[in-house]
């Protein structure tokens, strides 16, 4: 097993291997001396368990060289790093399994390519090297199928030829024709057997002793020592002469590439590293639709939330800024002195035709100026309804504490909101005739059990008055409806009446309470302007911006909650979907991705479904707000921004939630992976 007249390709020296098994200790290569020669093909026999793979493996690189040295055309690999072995291995290095280990989402020529894609070797150059490969082991015609329409002899060959297209000096075999009848065992021993070349080393781990006497050394692994028995074997076999296969003749394909050099391939595979990135991610995405819309529907419907959420917040708040808007300040009130003592109606009337009045109303910035009373309800003044058509039969009285009696100018019903929803109400020419009439607000008419009709008649103890129309409030506070209004030129019992709270109405516009008011002030009483009084309605900005604020707030958490449930969901499902992929990850472990790779590319995948998750989602999103606000007849409101946030936190949470899946995929060891384990 060692030559000291002959440099091998593979000098092992003093090799132990310890397991930790149920606690224990077991050792399972046991200082092992062995040199490997080049154009050699080497059968490596023994029990399960007995360390044929551990050398295998040890050999690929895949593990770690703990004690002893093993040198590779005088290099040794204990001194690389993670990272260095990776790049060693993909150049120096193939790998022939049982298993054969072809992605299933890749055809035969995309399988057979991925070594030199993992290299850098240009994409045009990669395929013209893949597909001799292909053709070099008469599978040129079938290079665009996937593996589940190859036999099992066909992806074995895929396999040969994707350990070969990188041209490597070390061929490593797992029981390659341990899954393979025996005509197709033999066809790929022999292809085996023709690429050893001179430059190049093959070993093979098998159970299949005629298989192992075929080969040039047949080394035998007991209790982790390593013995050579080509002798035994062949002499048990009587086996003295190899023929290669009828697949083997004239076996060449391309370039190598070790033809370029080292410092120019390592610039070459930097330089597409994230092209290869991007170029597997979308592959492996495509490869897989319906799982990864089943992953992506969490994202969709988080980003749906979140956009729409936010739209109908805004939205929302545009509308409650509308009704906010009417109770601001349209409106002020002002009150003389003169005003606070006895005053009649015909009074009123007088302030309501003079020229301050007039005066007021011309400034700008007011809307209608109008003058407005209570007048109080002496004991025998209750408001009652009488039939039209039967003034003798009074009706039962329903009169309520509640019923306000007004005087009003005709200007001023619509600075109090008033609304008419039957009827019409009195003008100046009514007032200036005295005419009784009056407008009765909705709930007197529903206490009274009246419904509108013209020449419908209501009573004020005595007095009878035409309904000319029926009133609702615009206002909040709705005090029209339980209210009578007659015009100021008004006569009780054939008295004049006294009123209460005379003041005057100002409807202004909005932003220009404050100026009207101190105006209001000099041109009602330019001698003593400190006597009148301007009364401005509590503007509810603050109350407001309240509501708005704490709609937004309660809006933005329900949306980072269903965001980060579906977080969790994108993770657990990208976990299982990582996680049943293991064998493709650990192949492409063996073949020289390293971890770091492995992670750029699932988070790279993670990215990718989360963008077109989120845009899918944010489009969603917006659909929903216009479709909502259009079924409530509201006017959508959806801030530029809205979007891009939404798909920017789609992006940065499928990121978050794939890099675990992602950093647990690239911690698989590839040895128990590709075993099964």
């Amino acid at each position: 097993m060692v030559d000291p007249d002959v440099t091998p390709m593979v000098r092992i020296r003093a090799l132990t291997k310890d397991y930790i098994s149920n606690g224990e200790q077991r050792r399972i290569l046991n200082d092992v001396d062995l040199d490997l020669h080049r154009g050699r093909v080497i059968a490596l026999v023994g029990r399960s368990g007995s360390g044929k793979s551990s050398l295998l493996n040890t050999l690929g690189t895949l593990l770690s060289v703990e004690h002893g040295s093993v040198e590779i055309d005088g290099l040794n690999i204990a001194d690389l790093s993670q990272k260095e072995r990776a790049s060693f291995r993909v150049r120096h290095i193939g790998f022939v399994f049982q298993a054969f280990h072809l992605i299933p989402y890749k055809t035969a020529v995309e399988n057979v390519r991925l070594p030199l894609t993992i290299l850098g070797v240009d994409r045009a150059e990669a395929l013209r090297t893949a597909i001799a490969a292909l053709e070099s082991v008469g599978l040129g015609q079938r290079m665009n199928s996937l593996p589940s329409m190859l036999s099992g002899g066909e992806q074995q060959r895929v396999s040969i030829a994707r350990a070969l297209v990188a041209n490597p000096r070390l061929l490593l075999c797992d029981e390659p024709t341990g899954n393979l009848d025996t005509q197709r065992a033999d066809e790929v021993f022999g292809l085996l057997r023709s690429v050893t070349t001179s430059e190049r080393c093959t070993v093979i781990v098998t159970h299949d002793r005629d298989l192992a006497a075929r080969c040039d050394t047949v080394l035998a692994i007991v209790d982790g020592a390593v013995t050579d028995v080509t002798r035994e074997i062949r002499r048990d076999r009587e086996v003295t002469t190899h023929a290669p296969g009828p697949l083997t003749a004239g076996l060449s394909f391309g370039t190598a590439p070790h033809s370029q050099s080292g410092r120019n391939r390592e610039h070459k595979r930097r330089g597409i590293a994230w092209r290869l990135a991007f170029g597997e991610a979308g592959n492996s995405l495509a490869s897989r639709g319906a799982r990864n819309v089943l992953t992506a529907l969490g994202m969709v419907l988080g980003i749906a939330v979140l956009v729409t959420t936010s739209g109908l917040s805004a939205t929302a708040a545009a509308q409650i800024s509308d009704t906010f808007n009417g109770f601001l300040a349209h409106r002020i009130t002002l009150t003389h002195e003169t005003l606070l003592r006895d005053v009649t109606t015909r009074e009123l009337l007088a302030v309501s035709e003079g020229d301050h009045v007039r005066r007021v109303s011309s400034l700008n910035g007011v809307s209608s100026v109008g003058v407005v009373a209570t007048i109080p309800l002496a004991g025998d003044q209750e408001i009652s309804g009488f039939r039209r058509d039967a003034v003798p039969e009074r009706r039962a009285a329903k009169s309520s504490p509640s019923f306000r009696l007004m005087v009003a100018s005709p200007s001023a019903l619509p600075v109090l909101g008033a609304k008419i929803i039957a009827g019409a109400r009195y003008d100046d020419g009514h007032q200036a005739r005295g005419d009784a009439l009056a407008m009765v607000g909705k709930g007197v008419m529903r206490d009274f059990g009246l419904t509108y009709r013209p020449g419908l008649k209501i009573f004020i103890g005595q007095n009878a008055f035409t309904v000319s129309g029926v009133l609702d409030d615009r206002r909040a506070e709705g005090a029209l409806v339980n209210s009578v209004v007659l015009p100021l030129n008004v006569a009780l019992d054939g008295d004049v009446p006294l009123v209460d709270d005379a003041k005057v109405l100002v409807e202004v516009q909005p932003g220009a309470a404050e100026q009207v008011g101190e105006e209001s002030k000099r041109i009602f009483d330019p001698v003593r302007p400190e006597r009148v009084s301007v009364g401005f309605p509590l503007e509810p900005t603050t109350l407001k911006d309240t509501i708005d604020a704490q709609t937004t707030l309660v809006m933005y958490i329900m949306s980072a909650i269903i965001l980060v449930i579906g977080g969790v969901g994108i993770m657990n499902t990208y976990l299982v979907s990582v996680m049943g992929r293991r064998r493709e990850i650990g192949l492409r472990l063996a073949l020289g991705t390293t971890p770091r790779g492995i992670l750029g590319q699932l988070a790279l995948e993670a990215l990718l479904l989360g963008f077109v998750g989120a845009v899918v989602g944010v489009v969603m999103g917006v659909d929903l707000v216009i479709g909502l606000s259009a079924l409530n007849g509201w006017a959508p409101v959806i801030d530029p921004l809205i979007p891009a946030v939404g798909a920017a936190s789609g992006v940065v949470l499928a990121l978050l939630a794939g890099l675990y899946p992602a950093g647990r995929a690239a911690r698989l060891d590839p040895t128990t992976t590709l075993s099964g384990s």
